[in-house]
């Protein structure tokens, strides 16, 4: 059936409702009436997964279909997450990801990324790390059977309003554990055309960026929310649309303005449960639900029932009640509902149940609960913390009754500076198969890691077996135990044996961190092993698997608190089929130091020992006092972890490291490598420096995957010339994250370099021998050089490398650095995202470098200088200024966006694209050729400021010019001159955008282009801006084609009017016709006129009956003489000048005003607006007097 609606917004502001928007009705289609109960059957038999209740339980997800994995953080392309959406078969899929960190959508209207495939499972669990988070637009939900976990969208602060997630048309979809913020608009939003059958579980809806502030605008049909966090959003929260049956259980709403609305669609019912759910410490102190309305039949459409349900508006900090149920509500305009609304279609008593009902919490249990475990959460047991910087500090702010609604992100102080909180990415587990289950998992459990088995749907005696809760039902697949595994508190231990015992301690607390009353810890259910508790309450257990065996293990645990209220959750472990390393900490003996299979210089478990291949090794500070190593044999440790304050580790010697294990270092304190290390695993430095070499050319790092994080150094220290350090490791500094590189005399960096934070190289070198061979088109963040070496020389590799560019980095290339290219004969591509400092950048070996520059649409300003055969183009949005002087001989393409020419070009041509501007002050000592709608804007400042842009020649082609011209035709003007007696060409129009910097042209000749050499004009017209109407007489002219000197000029004849306001012949303002004026003849307006309003008028009443351009407006009045301008609008360069204590009103269609100013004591002044401005607001800028204090607001009109 079809529904059609008209929507009305209230607003509670001292609880009285105002209405602020009325929306048109629209079409609302509600696919139930075909085959409602075969569908319910469909789709009823198994819960996406153990856990998912409510109406959007029974999507199925990618169940069934194939498995992709993203490998990257870019915003498509192979690997992407995009790229996994789009390439989705009709089977279905299962995303699962082996990176964390942030994703940028792209930018644009309509969303960023759609999801409009069905069956789709996004699996945020298995990212290694700290997880996933989306930002920058918005995502649109617009599949069936959608199934989203742990998973984070922020869109962030913007100019432009979106909201983090929109669905749309939707059925069966159900995102659990997820966070919504930052959004400009609301968090997340289902309107026009509602989602069918959806829940909303265990998540965050936070932080709605003021002045709109929005949880979310739910238009919906069947739809859940429970156990989930509503905080600090101004209103909405949410705003349902007369829903078939929402279910609003467990929820927990906290430092809202306006709460919970029930919004009147024309739907003759709605229905809604409000059960077990907290309002807390809300704008208003008496009510938190409010809306309603009157269907067809003038009978109330919302039908509620409200149960165990509390508001806290006394803000002491404390959690109390104030008002329960219905004493909450804010409306004449709803029923009160006995009982709960079922979960089924329309809320019919005794219909077929649709999916999982909720699991009821009590009021009091449910708010611990949501304390603990909402958000996108990171499960694994360990010191990782459960959430990311900002969902905790939501989190924590809500437990501590701290509101806060907030404008930017940047007002939440986060620890990284930013926006943004830190998401690292740890290296993932190998799956050989590519089946989402990664291969120790399979080794475990007993599967084939070499076969893709992930749709292998499990018996019931293998689901009883399985890490699945206890009662769960038979048809869940492989993988979908691994995904469950991961969802639940987990952790992995390795085999135990009687020689190696191996355990794992597991802090309960991370799990039921809202149980803060006394919380004592219970365990139940054990298997495959032993438990020991202690700590406080006992929430610290020590599980130790049954000897010589692997598979599945855990327990159950349960919290109670000092209330009574308890919470029982399972703690799954994978008990591996390896044996876990040895671990061994270095105590060493203070003589000799040796590290090798013989001395007994380590501790275990079980007392002093000597090293043996495959230990997992650590330095710390409680070794030795002389913490020299000194190394024999070739020494294969599985890990190497360094965690060192106090002491500076040095490892020398005549041994090596080998094998497959990484290097772990954190701490402030510094290891020196002095001995090779050529482990593969991946590592970490977190902290303090890691220095190879020195005295000797000796010491390396391993090849694996190096994470740079905590202001962590690297220092080259090899001394000799005859050496070059080669860093093979790929780097990774992560967003929010700072790292150095100190090159020493001579290095290459061979790795890739990726992340999103900061990476200062500090160029030391002494032989013109820092090479950067390795790709770095994948690295998003600030790349910062500095020099502090005798020679300045260094070079990128294309031709024998993998260099591939900065394209998505903000560069700082500081002068004397200079670098050169290796490049390929055909020439190579070097993006670079932001390019500022003030070095060289130089050409290329073979072919030009093509230096493509401002991809990352920001403006930034380079001094330094372009050599050689280099090529310069200019893409993105931004503007580039370029002020230093540049001697390359390569083209320089403007092809988007905007450069800036303050220095100066040899003799390199220039093209300007359609739509891409140049602009500045600078000389070119080759040609300048524009495209069709290219624009030039001569001048400094952005073209803002007048000037001279200089030129060896100059072909233009239907170009848009922008000039300044002052009241003085012979200075304070733009220029384009071409020297030397250069040629130029003219063909089709010139558009000019004359821009007037005193508000009116002097009477003479204005020169705007000039050569002493041949002009030629082809089918050349001449256009401007300039208003007609005016006394003066404005004449364009070119000289006539193929002679010298050649120019383009315009000529002013003649001088605007002064004219005072009379008010006689009906107080009409319009052209050339009415005699409203005195001060000039004829005393009619002409255009470009300078035109006073006083007291010695007769009429304050100015009727504008036409579009007028005066030159300046004053308006100097008492209260003798109020004045009210009505009509059609101001145009062109108008300037006004308000003084005297008398009222002025503009009530315009249009104020194109500019060079605004209000006298003192001339605040009464009235505006008209259609956005946001207010009585007792001041305003500034474009078409409003700077200073301006507005009384009043007219009407509805544009400014």
């Amino acid at each position: 059936m079809a529904k059609t609606r008209v929507i009305s917004e209230f607003f509670i502001i001292n609880a009285q409702p105002i209405q602020t928007r009325s929306n048109p009705p629209m079409p609302r289609s509600l696919a139930l009436l075909v085959g409602l109960s075969a569908l319910i059957s469909a789709h009823a038999q198994l819960p996406a997964f153990p856990g998912a209740e409510g109406f959007g339980s029974t999507a199925t997800g990618g169940r069934g279909g194939d498995v992709y994995t993203v490998t990257n953080l870019n915003a498509s392309g192979s690997g992407s997450f995009a790229n996994g959406i789009q390439t989705a078969p009709a089977s279905g899929r299962t995303i699962v990801f082996a990176v964390s960190g942030h994703i940028r959508l792209s930018s644009g209207s309509g969303g960023g990324l759609t999801i409009d495939k069905d069956k789709i499972t996004i699996a945020g669990q298995t990212a290694p790390g700290d997880g996933i988070c989306f930002w920058n637009n918005t995502m649109n939900l617009t599949g069936d059977d959608l199934v989203i976990r742990h998973i984070r969208w922020r869109y962030g602060k913007q100019p432009a309003g979106g909201d983090s997630v929109d669905i749309a048309n939707s059925q069966r979809i159900i995102l659990d554990h997820c966070d919504v913020m930052f959004s400009t608009d609301e968090n997340l939003s289902s309107f026009g055309t509602p989602p069918e059958f959806f829940t909303f579980q265990w998540s965050v809806n936070a932080w709605g960026l003021s002045g709109h502030s929005c949880g979310g605008l739910w238009d919906i049909n069947h739809a859940t929310a429970h156990h989930t966090l509503w905080a600090n959003n101004h209103t909405r929260n949410p705003k349902c649309i007369s829903p078939s049956v929402f279910d609003w259980v467990n929820n927990v709403s906290f430092g809202w303005n306006n709460g919970f609305n029930m919004a009147a669609a024309n739907d003759p019912t709605a229905r809604v449960n409000i059960r077990g759910s907290w309002f807390i410490h809300g704008g208003n102190t008496t009510e938190a639900v409010y809306g309603g309305g009157l269907n067809g039949s003038s009978e109330n459409i919302f039908k509620l029932h409200m149960s165990d349900s509390a508001l806290d508006g006394s803000a002491n900090g404390v959690l109390d009640t104030n008002r329960t149920n219905y004493g909450m509500v804010n409306s004449n305009s709803y029923d009160q509902a006995a009982t709960a609304w079922p979960q089924t279609v329309d809320g019919v008593a005794g219909g077929p149940v649709i999916g999982t009902p909720v699991t009821l919490d009590p009021r009091r249990t449910a708010h611990k609960k949501v304390l603990s475990q909402v958000g996108a959460t990171r499960m694994e047991i360990g010191s990782r913390p459960l959430r990311d910087e900002i969902t905790q500090l939501c989190i924590d702010r809500t437990a501590a009754m701290q509101r806060g609604i907030i404008a930017d992100p940047l007002e939440l102080g986060l620890s990284t500076g930013t926006a943004f909180a830190s998401l690292q990415s740890t290296t993932a587990p190998a799956d050989t198969d590519l089946d989402g289950m990664p291969d120790d998992w399979e080794d475990a459990v007993g599967y084939n890691k070499a076969l893709a088995d992930h749709n292998t749907v499990l018996t019931a005696p293998e689901t009883a077996a399985s890490f699945f809760p206890a009662g769960s039902p038979a048809g869940y697949t492989r993988l979908e135990e691994y995904l469950h595994f991961k969802a639940v508190p987990h952790g992995s231990v390795g085999r135990s044996t009687a020689s190696s015992p191996s355990f794992i301690d597991v802090d309960l607390r991370k799990f039921t961190s809202g149980f803060t009353s006394s919380p004592v810890f219970t365990v139940s259910g054990l298997r495959n092993g032993t438990v020991t508790q202690s700590g406080p309450g006992n929430a610290i257990v020590r599980f130790t698997p049954t000897v010589e065996t692997s598979g599945r293990a855990g327990f159950l645990f349960t919290v109670t608190d000092s209330t009574g209220d308890n919470w029982t959750q399972q703690c799954c472990l994978l008990v591996t089929t390896t044996p876990q390393p040895r671990p061994v900490t270095w105590v060493g003996d203070g003589v000799s130091n040796n590290w090798d299979s013989a001395s007994s210089n380590f501790a275990s478990l079980l007392g002093p020992t000597a090293f043996a291949n495959g230990d997992a090794v650590t330095l710390d500070d409680s070794g030795s006092n002389t913490p020299t190593l000194k190394l024999i044999g070739s020494l294969s440790p599985s890990s190497l972890t360094v965690n060192n304050s106090s002491k500076n580790f040095v490892l020398e010697g005549t041994g090596s490291l080998t094998g497959t294990g990484g290097l772990n270092k954190s701490g402030t304190g510094t290891l020196t490598l002095r001995v090779a290390h050529s482990g593969t695993g991946p590592g970490l430095i977190e902290g303090g420096s890691v220095v190879l070499g020195g005295p000797a050319n000796s010491g390396t790092l391993p090849a694996g995957q190096l994470t740079l994080r905590g202001n962590a150094v690297i220092t080259n220290a090899w001394p000799s010339s005859g050496s070059t350090q080669n860093l093979t490791a790929p780097l990774v500094i992560p967003s929010g994250e700072t790292a150095a590189l100190q090159t020493g005399r001579r290095i290459q960096l061979s790795g890739a370099v990726t992340g999103e934070g900061t990476l200062n190289l500090v160029h030391q070198g002494t032989d013109n021998v820092v090479q950067l061979r390795g790709a770095m088109n994948g690295f998003a963040g600030n790349l910062n050089f500095t020099h502090t070496g005798t020679n300045p020389g260094m070079s990128v590799v294309f031709n024998g490398g993998a260099f591939n560019g900065w394209s998505a980095a903000t560069v700082q290339f500081p002068a004397p650095l200079t670098l050169s290219c290796t490049t390929n004969s055909t020439g190579n591509t070097f993006g670079v995202g932001e390019l500022n400092g003030s070095g060289t950048l130089g050409g290329g070996s073979a072919g030009a470098p093509n230096y493509t520059i401002g991809g990352l649409n920001t403006d930034s300003t380079f001094s330094g200088s372009f050599t050689g055969n280099a090529r310069i183009t200019k893409t993105g949005a931004g503007v580039l200024t370029l002020s230093g002087n540049s001697s390359h001989n390569g083209t320089t393409a403007i092809n988007s966006g905007a450069l800036a020419l303050l220095g100066s070009f040899g003799s390199s041509s220039v093209s300007v694209a359609a739509n891409a501007l140049l602009t500045g002050t600078g000389t070119m000592g080759g040609s300048l050729t524009t495209s069709a709608g290219a624009i030039l804007a001569p001048g400094a400042d952005n073209g803002n400021a007048a000037g001279t842009l200089t030129a060896a020649s100059l072909a233009l082609t239907s170009p848009t010019l922008r000039f300044d011209l002052s009241n003085n035709p012979a200075s304070g003007n733009d220029r384009i001159q071409v020297s030397g007696g250069g040629a130029v060409a003219l063909t089709g129009n010139l558009h000019f955008l004359f821009n007037l910097t005193n508000g009116t042209l002097g009477p003479g000749t204005y020169d705007l282009i000039t050569t002493t050499g041949t002009l030629t004009a082809s089918g050349v017209t001449l256009t401007s801006n300039l208003p007609s109407g005016s006394r003066q007489t404005l004449t364009l002219e070119h000289s006539p084609s193929g002679t010298a000197p050649g120019y383009v000029r315009l000529v002013v004849t003649g001088t605007n009017g002064n004219l005072t306001w009379t008010g006689t012949n009906g107080g009409l303002w319009d052209q050339q016709s009415t005699a409203a004026w005195s001060g000039a003849s004829p005393a009619t307006f002409f255009n470009f006129d300078n035109v006073t309003f006083n007291d010695s008028a007769s009429n304050g009443t100015v009727t504008v009956t036409q579009p007028v351009a005066p030159q300046s407006i004053t308006v100097n009045n008492s209260t003798a003489r109020a004045y009210t301008f009505a009509g059609a609008p101001l145009t062109g360069s108008t300037s006004l000048v308000k003084s005297g204590n008398g009222t002025l009103t503009l009530n315009l269609p249009q104020h194109a005003l500019t060079n605004c100013s209000i006298a003192s004591g001339s605040p009464t002044v009235t505006v008209s607006s259609s956005a946001n401005l207010l009585p007792g607001m001041t305003v500034s800028g474009t078409g409003i007097p700077t200073g301006t204090t507005i009384l009043a607001v007219v009407n509805a009109t544009t400014l």
